[in-house]
């Protein structure tokens, strides 16, 4: 698999960082770092 794409589960990954799935705050080697956009999960 490309090392730039990232598959996993959203609720247990958004558990870890306050439900931050991707955004500047992530490892730069991480392809969820971005400095463009952040994509935060929640349940309603």
């Amino acid at each position: 698999m490309n090392d730039s794409v990232y598959v996993g589960n959203a609720g247990k990954d958004a558990a870890l960082d306050r439900g931050w799935l991707l955004g500047h705050f992530k490892d730069v080697g991480d392809p969820r770092h971005s400095e463009a956009v952040e994509i935060k999960w929640g349940v309603h």
